[in-house]
């Protein structure tokens, strides 16, 4: 249920003081759509099609915050997801808020941090009643907005990724590494296709992969099938899903939010590779959705994560091969519980995540 909130904030920046507000009945989600994706750090995880995916799913509450301008123009937002690990779970000590790419300020406001702040802190005043951890998962660069996390006791970690530009069909080739190129061509010449899925029992068929690979080596919670079935039913204003095929049968997939033709993300993937081991399932579907997004002039492909910098990562070998560029956006992350919070890792640890 909407919380009718509208938290009138009155701070001087170098331009403009701010009104925020949450109440959805005032606001209008057209405008953020269009605020959103006229921005340079636009991208899908803040915008409404993203916020009114996760409420149409039970186990999770989506909180969208929006700023306005003194002359009642929209100038920021942010959009924060609140779920429960394990599996919709009602324990409080096992919710976390994850805001991924965001906050969005507008382009033209000169003192972009001020209006970064505010937005922090008012959702923290928020989330800190319904959740034991926050973070913050960059997608672009902040680090103008440093003393705006730091004053809301955020704290910052490396976090590296990967961007291909795939706007050019010769250099995104030309940097794929060789190894890569000889698996793709094989894997095609054996009778591998690489397709969109058309119907939910390709996904049904994906979804399974993706729960042994996250039971056996992920070794994180995944979200129920209602997550991935909803996306498929919501495609249109979504993404898709790309899959690997041999022989009508579903080896391989991955999930694939589209932001304003301009961003293809990898979000979940999974493939058969230890059963075909001569086809590169997981090779094939990556391959498939980066050629997708240069067939379909979508200019940038998002890995969304390429692990720590310092720790031994297998999956950041695995995509530094496809031959984008390296970044380290990081992530800010405050414990707003810390008893439940370390309560909460040993009990996932109990059950076997995160080893």
């Amino acid at each position: 249920m909407e919380l009718a909130i509208d938290i009138n904030v009155r701070q001087k920046s170098s331009e403009d003081d701010y009104r925020i507000v949450r109440d959805l009945k005032k606001i209008d989600l057209e405008e953020l759509d269009s605020f959103v994706a006229g921005q340079s750090t636009g991208n899908f995880f803040q915008s409404p099609q993203y916020y009114n995916f996760y409420r149409s799913l039970k186990g999770y509450e989506a909180v969208l915050l929006c700023a306005y301008n003194q002359n009642n123009e929209m100038v920021g937002s942010v959009i924060c997801v609140i779920n429960r690990l394990l599996f919709g779970s009602k324990i409080d000590f096992l919710t976390r808020a994850i805001v991924m790419g965001g906050p969005v300020v507008s382009d033209s406001l000169d003192d972009k941090e001020t209006l970064v702040d505010i937005l922090i802190r008012e959702l923290i005043s928020i989330v800190s009643r319904k959740s034991v951890y926050l973070e913050f998962r960059n997608l672009f660069e902040v680090s103008s907005y440093r003393k705006a996390f730091e004053n809301n006791n955020l704290a910052y970690n490396d976090h590296l990724n990967f961007l291909i530009n795939s706007s050019d069909r010769e250099s995104v080739i030309n940097n794929l590494n060789k190894s890569k190129q000889q698996q793709i061509r094989k894997s095609l010449a054996a009778g591998a296709e690489i397709c969109v899925a058309k119907d939910i029992g390709e996904v049904k068929q994906f979804y399974r992969h993706l729960v042994r690979l996250y039971k056996t080596k992920v070794k994180k919670p995944l979200p129920k099938w209602e997550f991935f079935e909803q996306f498929f039913r919501q495609k249109e204003s979504l993404g898709l899903y790309i899959i690997v095929k041999l022989k009508n049968r579903v080896i391989g997939g991955m999930m694939c939010p589209v932001f304003a033709e301009r961003i293809i993300y990898d979000w979940y993937v999974a493939g058969e590779d230890r059963v075909y081991k001569n086809i590169y399932p997981s090779v094939l579907v990556t391959w498939g959705a980066i050629e997708y997004a240069v067939n379909n002039h979508i200019p940038c492909y998002d890995f969304l994560g390429a692990g720590k910098p310092k720790h031994e990562y297998g999956v950041r070998e695995f995509k530094a091969q496809f031959g984008g560029e390296l970044k380290n956006f990081g992530r800010y992350a405050r414990i707003l519980s810390p008893s439940k919070y370390n309560f909460s890792q040993w009990l996932l640890k109990k059950f076997g995540y995160f080893k």
